[in-house]
C-alpha cells in the first residue's frame, strides 16, 4: 500500500532538501494523490513546487513543465479560466526559457489551441494551431504524424465544428 500523501507531504515541508529534489518529490507526490482521485491535492504540490522554483529556479522549462501539469489538472476540472492561465504562463515560459523554434513551444501552442478549440473559440484556436505548425515545420526532425493532426483541427475550425 502506498503511502498517505498526507504525511509525505507534511516531511516534505520539515525537511531541508535542494530545490530540484524538493520539486521532484512534489511532482511525485501529486501523482499519489492523481492514484487517489485528489485532483485538487495534486494541484497543491505542483503549485508550491511553481511556487519554489520561481523563487530559486526562474529561468528553467521544468517551471513551464509544472505550469502545463496545473493547466492539464485545473481542465480536467472543468476550470477554464485557470486551465487558461496555466497553459498561458507555461507557453511565456517555454519562450523565455528556449530559443525558438523548439518542440516545447509548438507543444505548448498546440496543447492551448486544443483547448480554446474545446471551449469554441475558433480564432484564438487556429492561431494557436498556425503557431504550432510553423514551429514543427522549422525543426530538423520529422515531425509529419503532429502537422498531420494540426491540420485536421485547421480543417475542422474552418467550418467551426467542435472537436471529435
Amino acid at each position: 500500500m502506498p503511502e498517505n500523501p498526507k504525511i509525505t507531504y507534511d516531511t516534505l515541508l520539515n525537511r531541508d532538501l535542494s530545490p530540484h529534489d524538493l520539486v521532484a518529490a512534489l511532482s511525485d507526490l501529486a501523482e499519489q494523490w492523481l492514484q487517489d482521485q485528489r485532483e485538487k491535492k495534486a494541484i497543491e504540490c505542483l503549485d508550491y513546487a511553481c511556487q519554489h522554483l520561481e523563487a530559486n529556479a526562474p529561468d528553467t522549462a521544468l517551471l513551464g513543465t509544472m505550469y502545463q501539469k496545473l493547466g492539464h489538472l485545473w481542465r480536467r476540472l472543468g476550470n477554464h479560466k485557470l486551465t487558461g492561465f496555466y497553459y498561458k504562463k507555461a507557453l511565456s515560459q517555454f519562450k523565455t526559457v528556449h530559443q525558438s523554434p523548439h518542440y516545447d513551444i509548438a507543444a505548448c501552442h498546440f496543447v492551448l489551441a486544443s483547448f480554446l478549440h474545446q471551449i469554441v473559440k475558433p480564432g484564438p484556436a487556429l492561431h494557436h494551431y498556425e503557431m504550432a505548425y510553423t514551429i514543427l515545420d522549422e525543426l530538423p526532425s520529422d515531425y509529419s504524424t503532429e502537422m498531420a493532426q494540426i491540420n485536421t483541427k485547421r480543417e475542422q475550425l474552418s467550418g467551426h465544428t467542435a472537436p471529435s
